[in-house]
């Protein structure tokens, strides 16, 4: 079994490539993220401070841990409603995070667990833990009816900033890491536009007033300037890993797999060698089409539109947009329907390149720096004309 983890930032695609996979005879895909737990172990004085954990690691399995302490600190809790898979399962039904599918589905929780710890046995690498979880899973799902030859399995977390990527190499040796990069301006309109449906009282899906795009120009919330950096800061990252691990770590655009997705699929199923199929062209949950899980409203398929740049800027955020991303806009220009190859960049343009390369050994700073890359900055952190440019022109945003 060759395990394929997407590990997407948020808003980047990684649920879309997850529901391509679906439809592969040869793939089991899990039809919901597969988080792994955060790692508490990371600097505890994180969660005393009230700061949340956004780095995620698999868990440190000791020899001498009883097989329900490995359920533990992989699944959370035995108890259905808590556990990272049976919390999924609820009355005969698939609970899926999108609305718009109602999937009937079989699931026993009970014989789940007991048959995974018939599976486990005394091993206790991570390896052997994850893949009998895999095996497991897939064989309750509906009597296996979704796990294909399970040659492959794939599984994403929308948190994909894993705390020790080099030891899922270790444990998975064959297995490939795959991440989507999703160009800044199509991941801050989607930013955006989650945060004012959240200030105006409104979910992702629901039957309240669904705000034009165009009116997210006149609205400057204290959440871009943070998510700008998040993004670099992940850039950041992907070009670190992809230095250190290569051709195992598969980067593509996001937005070429919206607009030509037989194209880089192609290409990503030749990198793993996977067998081409053309079910990869239709994003499924168990065999009923995806409709997507996108800030912009259900889909049908593969919206190409979806990729399109949004007009939902100001001035201000299109003037912090081209000051801090335009090199990388630029450089990852060219790999248009490719997959994504860092090596000629020049690191120098990159955030923070010097400290995440310093930090990248020590777990322990990795999990604060990524702690802090989720606060929410203060304005003049990087545009220290900001506030001279709000008092030239400040009745044009709702919030301040």
């Amino acid at each position: 079994m060759i395990n394929l983890f997407v590990g997407p930032s948020v808003r980047s695609g990684g649920s879309l490539i997850n529901r391509l996979f679906d439809h592969h005879p040869n793939v089991a895909a899990y039809p919901f993220e597969l988080f792994l737990p955060m790692d508490h172990a990371l600097h505890p004085s994180l969660k005393n401070r009230g700061q949340k954990l956004n780095v995620q690691n698999f868990p440190s399995i000791l020899p001498t841990d009883t097989i329900d302490l490995v359920i533990k600190k992989i699944l959370l809790d035995r108890e259905s409603e808590h556990c990272l898979v049976g919390k999924h399962f609820k009355n005969e039904k698939l609970i899926a995070k999108t609305s718009g599918l109602n999937i009937n589905a079989a699931f026993v929780h009970q014989q789940f667990l007991y048959d995974f710890t018939e599976r486990v046995g005394n091993d206790r690498s991570i390896s052997h833990i994850y893949n009998s979880l895999h095996h497991v899973f897939f064989k309750n799902w509906d009597k296996g009816k979704h796990s294909g030859t399970l040659d492959y399995v794939v599984y994403h977390s929308g948190n994909g900033l894993l705390a020790d990527i080099e030891l899922y190499f270790k444990e998975f040796p064959d297995s490939y890491f795959i991440q989507p990069v999703r160009d800044v301006r199509g991941y801050l309109a989607s930013e955006k536009k989650k945060v004012f449906r959240q200030l105006i009282g409104r979910g992702r899906i629901g039957r309240r007033i669904n705000w034009p795009d165009w009116i997210l120009k006149y609205y400057y919330g204290k959440f871009f300037e943070t998510t700008l950096v998040n993004w670099l800061i992940t850039v950041t990252r992907s070009v670190i890993l992809k230095q250190k691990i290569g051709e195992r770590y598969i980067i593509y655009r996001h937005e070429d797999l919206v607009r030509n997705p037989q194209l880089v699929m192609k290409k990503i199923t030749n990198a793993i060698g996977m067998d081409y199929h053309e079910g990869l062209l239709t994003p499924t949950v168990a065999g009923v089409d995806w409709r997507g899980n996108s800030m912009f409203g259900l889909q049908s398929g593969i919206n190409p539109k979806l990729a399109d740049v949004r007009d939902v800027f100001n001035r201000v955020e299109e003037c912090l947009i081209e000051k801090y991303s335009h090199y990388i806009l630029d450089y990852l220009s060219g790999f248009e329907n490719e997959l994504v190859d860092f090596s000629s960049l020049d690191t120098s343009k990159l955030f923070d390149y010097e400290l995440q390369q310093k930090y990248y050994a020590d777990r322990e700073k990795t999990a604060l720096y990524f702690a802090s890359m989720y606060e929410r900055w203060a304005y003049t952190s990087i545009c220290e004309n900001i506030k001279a440019t709000f008092k030239k022109n400040p009745n044009v945003y709702f919030l301040t």
